[in-house]
């Protein structure tokens, strides 16, 4: 009898401290969330994904938010796992309007690379790609050789392809400024090396989508 109810009050014990635990993590979370809000401004936009970038059997969520403070706009990915777990990088290059890029394909060879683009100016689109493990930017490297963290395209379109040779190919359409930009497009061409995008070649297309 007496080591019952010495095990009975143990398990309450141990029932009130988690209780405890868990509340002060919500409050904890909730101050952390209020303070995010009057540091970076008011939250405008938000956007999550659930994918297993690690191959462990489990689901990572991903958020993308866009904060308004004024007439400037900050954003940041964040990897967050329950109450106790929150990784985030702010992201540059964006306007209020960002999500993950919708290509399976792509995402389902490269399970460790995160997709983020978004609408940039009048009619131009921003897109950058993030190692999942510590979100550094898979940069692009040029045909000139110069590196940048992202690409912006007007026409706007890019998609994903698999190259016999190179694998993993990325492009993007820009308007041919040179030629007719109404109808003239340059299409551009990045391969997958290891952790970052070579350039690999460009097209020049026309409207009819004939390449010259």
């Amino acid at each position: 009898m007496i080591l019952r109810r010495r095990l009975f009050y143990g398990a309450m014990l141990l029932l009130a401290a988690t209780v405890v635990i868990v509340f002060f993590a919500v409050i904890k979370f909730w101050n952390a969330s209020a303070s995010e809000n009057q540091v970076r401004g008011k939250l405008v936009w938000q956007t999550s994904m659930l994918k297993d970038f690690d191959k462990d059997g489990t689901k990572e969520k991903l958020v993308l938010r866009s904060y308004q403070q004024d007439n400037r706009f900050s954003n940041y990915i964040s990897l967050e796992k329950g109450l106790f777990y929150k990784r985030e990088k702010e992201l540059v290059g964006f306007e209020d309007d960002l999500v993950f890029c919708p290509q399976k394909s792509f995402e389902n060879r490269s399970e460790n690379i995160i997709c983020v683009f978004g609408e940039v100016g009048v009619h131009s689109e921003n897109i950058q790609f993030l190692d999942f493990d510590n979100f550094n930017y898979i940069k692009f490297i040029d045909e000139d050789g110069r590196r940048r963290d992202n690409i912006t395209f007007d026409a706007p379109y890019f998609n994903f392809e698999t190259d016999p040779d190179k694998g993993d190919v990325v492009y993007f359409d820009s308007r041919n400024y040179e030629a007719d930009p109404l109808v003239d497009i340059i299409r551009s061409y990045y391969y997958l090396d290891n952790t970052v995008f070579k350039f690999l070649h460009k097209e020049f297309i026309s409207t009819e989508g004939s390449i010259k």
